[in-house]
């Protein structure tokens, strides 16, 4: 897998809507359970019949997760609407009966706070936390204990949550910017692939943690073969779009954890790890022949000549890619369209030197 730069981590759209299918699922269970408890109770069936209500939600928010076609930010205004009416019915209800202002009531008040500030714009989510703890306060000059202490405390929660889900957004949003431009600044924007500067820091590090089993650590450097001529004949914008599907297809016919880089001009560098020379050439070859059966237009197909070496045959990082710029040279010597490793040149066709 081509490494890309990283700093930080965002939730995409699937993660968000399983942790909200998550969610939805925790209150069905809750609901659920409160509702068995209250109709086990001949006098709680006002609040087992609100339970019931508050079930009926859970199961409707936790079927809206799952469906892919209602877009996310609607899907989020959806519940904190059902949280935000959810909270208005407990409240009613302790205006009708007069019944104690419960943790469960603040808890909900917290909550809704909660996901206001983190899916609504901060007004609108200011808008609906701000009238809803006034009713809550309402509710309890009905109530026969009102919980004071608690309503202080969840008065105290509600900016302090604003600050922390805010404040949390505008870092979070930093972070991604930050992770977006070492991202750019560690991709050749043409190619996609890591850039040379990127590509030799990802080299160094491979070779750090191959340094006990440098046989293990093999790098190529590839050369397109007569790249002036598709310039000259095809114009530049035919050759940008040769060096964009050569690195699509060597990415696409190397491993997973092998990285490509676009080393300079139409030069690109493969390193591979964990594999022995033998085995590197095998996949090597590979993405030669991919390169091989590329048709970029009638009549113009494109070729690679590259150079192998491992670790194991140089004292340290420069000397390794010296080595293997001079096999590259020696397989554009030789006729071009081949892989020259050490003693062993695989050939594929025959070229013209020059």
């Amino acid at each position: 897998m081509q490494r890309e730069a990283s700093g930080g981590v965002s939730l995409s759209e699937r993660q968000q809507r399983d942790f909200m299918s998550a969610l939805a699922l925790l209150a069905v269970l809750m609901q659920a359970a409160t509702s068995l408890h209250l109709h086990a109770q001949p006098d709680q069936w006002p609040r087992a019949l609100q339970a019931d209500l508050g079930l009926g939600f859970a199961l409707t928010l936790l079927v809206l997760t799952r469906v892919r076609a209602l877009a996310l930010g609607t899907l989020q205004k959806l519940v904190v609407g059902a949280v935000a009416l959810w909270l208005v019915l407990n409240l009613a209800s302790v205006i009708r009966t007069a019944r104690p202002i419960t943790s469960g009531v603040l808890i909900h008040m917290v909550l809704l706070a909660l996901f206001a500030y983190t899916w609504l714009p901060a007004r609108g989510a200011a808008l609906l936390v701000g009238p809803a703890y006034v009713l809550l306060v309402l509710a309890a000059t009905f109530s026969r204990a009102p919980d004071v202490p608690g309503l202080l405390l969840t008065g105290l929660v509600l900016p302090l949550t604003w600050y922390l889900t805010v404040h949390g957004r505008v870092v979070s949003g930093e972070r991604a910017r930050g992770v977006r431009l070492a991202a750019l600044a560690a991709t050749d924007p043409l190619t996609g692939c890591l850039n040379r500067r990127a590509g030799h820091s990802e080299l160094l590090a491979l070779a750090e943690q191959w340094a006990a089993r440098p046989e293990r650590l093999s790098v190529a450097l590839c050369d397109l073969d007569h790249f002036k001529r598709i310039n000259d004949t095809r114009g530049h914008e035919q050759g940008d779009e040769a060096l964009a599907q050569v690195a699509q297809t060597l990415r696409a016919h190397l491993r997973a954890g092998d990285v490509v880089v676009r080393w300079g001009g139409e030069e690109f560098l493969l390193v591979l790890a964990d594999l022995s020379p033998s085995e590197a050439r095998a996949v090597l070859e590979r993405a030669l022949r991919g390169v091989r059966a590329l048709q970029l237009a009638p009549g113009l197909g494109v070729t690679l000549s590259a150079g192998h070496a491992t670790l194991a045959e140089a004292p340290e990082i420069t000397a390794l890619l010296r080595l293997a710029d001079q096999r590259l040279f020696a397989a554009k010597g030789a006729g071009r369209d081949q892989l020259h490793s050490g003693q062993t040149t695989v050939t594929h066709a025959a070229h013209p030197p020059g």
